[in-house]
């Protein structure tokens, strides 16, 4: 997933990036490593579902090389937030996973980072 542009920001300010920012947060956490408390109240896992719907912000300059789609073998877990954008957003198709009845196919755990 591409991350949330401000814009798109609800009146709390969170954005679709700010999924992988608290799971990323939530594991550092774990590790001993030490953060605001304020910013761990503001990135706590799991996010409410509902921003997983944020606007994807697609950006892209030649200069980076043309964009490769890697691929995702079955088995491997996935955040919870590429389920429910599957469902709820049918447009959101990654062409990289297995997709079954509009959701990835059950062959991939969920990571529980939203809600």
């Amino acid at each position: 997933m591409g991350g949330g542009i401000s814009a798109g920001a609800n009146d709390s300010g969170t954005t679709l990036s700010d999924i992988p920012l608290s799971w990323m947060m939530d594991k550092a956490v774990a590790l001993g490593v030490q953060f605001a408390s304020s910013a761990v109240a503001q990135y706590k896992v799991p996010i409410a579902a509902k921003y997983a719907l944020d606007e994807i912000h697609e950006s892209w300059n030649p200069l980076w090389g043309f964009p490769v789609s890697r691929q995702i073998p079955n088995g491997v877990s996935l955040s919870r937030s590429v389920a429910v954008r599957c469902k709820q957003d049918n447009r959101y198709q990654p062409g990289n996973l297995v997709i079954k009845n509009g959701v990835p196919d059950t062959d991939y755990p969920l990571v529980a980072t939203v809600g």
